[in-house]
């Protein structure tokens, strides 16, 4: 009867430790996410397997104050923290919230300081690129003609400096 609790209780506690430790352990994206800085590379339009920068677009069109300013994305930092944390800088500006990923690390939802949600598609993380796609119509938009093409999603493009 002893050996028998004995068993069990050493069973048992391997098979708590065993639950502690899968807890702790980090998934791969959630790594890549979390392991730096990511600089912003640009903003742009999505057709098909096709993608033209937004500022380039713009541009083209006459809105050159416009195109400036979301080519500002370039100078915007991002660190993602293990606890769901994140911060954004741009000209100077910070900007804090949380982050966490969703439908099998395929989604990640970013809540702003006001408790505003919004749901990005990751289409690529890796060590030194993080690209996240929007339709805009999440962000209350309707989609935008411009230069004969329909915009209704944007890639969101960072990189690691």
């Amino acid at each position: 009867m002893f050996a028998l609790l004995l068993v069990t209780l050493f069973t048992l506690s391997l098979s708590s430790c065993k639950d502690g430790d899968e807890d702790e352990e980090v998934s791969p994206r959630s790594a890549f996410l979390t392991d730096g800085e990511w600089s912003g590379e640009g903003i742009y339009v999505v057709q098909g397997a096709n993608s033209i920068s937004v500022a380039l677009l713009l541009q083209l069109a006459g809105e050159q104050e416009l195109a400036d300013q979301l080519d500002a994305i370039k100078d915007a930092k991002f660190n993602f923290e293990e606890d769901g944390t994140f911060t954004a800088t741009a000209n100077g500006i910070a900007d804090s919230g949380k982050w966490k990923f969703t439908e099998d690390e395929q989604k990640i939802v970013i809540t702003d300081a006001d408790n505003d949600e919004t749901t990005f598609t990751v289409k690529n993380l890796t060590a030194n690129n993080l690209n996240l796609e929007l339709n805009i119509e999440e962000l209350g938009m309707e989609p935008v003609e411009l230069q004969g093409n329909t915009i209704n999603t944007l890639e969101l493009r960072l990189v690691r400096p």
